[in-house]
């Protein structure tokens, strides 16, 4: 097996981190408070001293509290390390941009099947050619941009730049993707919000592995965030025959 699966990583500039381990817990915990708020009764309710429509009302928070998770790791590592956003994996790897595209939106295209047999769910032919084109609202339209866009950049540039990163620089590959995969699976709250959280689970901890072996053999964390808003993407679009729609 190749030594670089079984060493941390030493000699690269590739995941030379300044963080530590103190870094990731403030971020992780600053990310997860956001995400509770964003799905707060309360936060809802002052939103809605603004703003009456329903519906822009849940979308104008998940955008809020999406930035704040988003640049949350990126002002960190700035103000307290001085460190640039290329240490965070927001950078040109070793894929071009066609590479990239090509096999980022391949890979969540092709785990998109997969994930939804783990999960016992199957296409809902009956209703494929409706929800997939039929004319979007504006809401539809912003909603499809948050699950779809800001989403996997502000979940790639967490789970996968700032705590892989981290890992990545003390742990052998193979450990530093399932720690950072278990994190990503968990910090999703189906052991809370689900009904059935096994299922999910095990089909995010598997896509974690995905995104995480793609941001470690490109160096960069672009083609992680294709397939990722492209997994996102169909969960959005496509129907199923049980249960709703996951947004990761």
């Amino acid at each position: 097996m190749n030594k670089m699966f079984l060493k941390p990583e030493r000699t690269s500039t590739k995941f030379q981190v300044p963080w530590k381990l103190k870094d990731i817990l403030i971020v992780f915990l600053i990310s997860s408070f956001a995400g509770l708020l964003s799905l707060s009764d309360y936060v809802i309710l002052f939103i809605g001293l603004f703003l009456k429509d329903t519906s822009g009302q849940k979308l104008l928070i998940y955008y809020l509290f999406g930035m704040i998770i988003l640049l949350t790791p990126i002002i960190w590592v700035n103000k307290i390390y001085k460190a640039k956003i290329e240490t965070l994996g927001i950078r040109k790897g070793r894929w071009s941009l066609s590479l990239t595209i090509i096999i980022g939106i391949g890979a969540g295209v092709a785990y998109y099947f997969p994930a939804l047999a783990i999960q016992g769910l199957s296409l809902d032919f009956d209703r494929f050619l409706t929800k997939c084109f039929v004319a979007m609202s504006s809401i539809q339209i912003f909603g499809d941009i948050f699950s779809c866009v800001l989403t996997p950049i502000a979940e790639e540039v967490v789970d996968r730049g700032f705590i892989y990163g981290y890992l990545r620089k003390r742990l052998p590959v193979l450990f530093a993707l399932v720690v950072q995969s278990i994190v990503f699976a968990l910090s999703h709250g189906d052991l809370i919000m689900s009904n059935n959280p096994i299922p999910q689970i095990i089909h995010k901890f598997i896509l974690g592995l995905i995104l995480g072996a793609l941001y470690e053999v490109s160096a960069s964390l672009y083609p992680a965030m294709v397939c990722h808003g492209t997994f996102n993407f169909l969960s959005a679009r496509i129907p199923v025959s049980m249960g709703s729609n996951f947004w990761l």
